[in-house]
């Protein structure tokens, strides 16, 4: 699986990553990869998740929560609105052709 982050800069960053997500794991690529990264290239950023279940649960919740990070809080079920989901889409359509 890809996994990735796209900022308003443009930046972005995708992993790899054997089998399914859980929080743990979740958290574990947030704290190491994304966040580091992020914190490193911007002065201040709101971070935006989909609503995974992953997302919500309350490791992840409490674990972003001591990382000090903003979140988008935004409805449930509204691909339409995340810029990774019409990347993600134009990145299939040009595997897939």
């Amino acid at each position: 699986m890809v996994w990735g982050v796209i900022t308003y800069t443009g930046q972005l960053l995708l992993r790899m990553i054997e089998g399914s997500l859980n929080s743990e794991k979740y958290c574990h690529i947030l704290t190491n990869y994304i966040f580091l990264s992020l914190n490193a290239t911007m002065k201040s950023f709101i971070f935006q998740q989909n609503n995974a279940p992953y997302h919500n649960s309350q490791y992840t919740r409490r674990q972003i929560q001591m990382e000090g990070i903003k979140i988008l809080i935004w409805p449930s079920h509204s691909p339409g609105l995340s810029s990774i989901e019409k990347i993600c889409s134009i990145l299939k359509s040009k595997v897939y052709i």
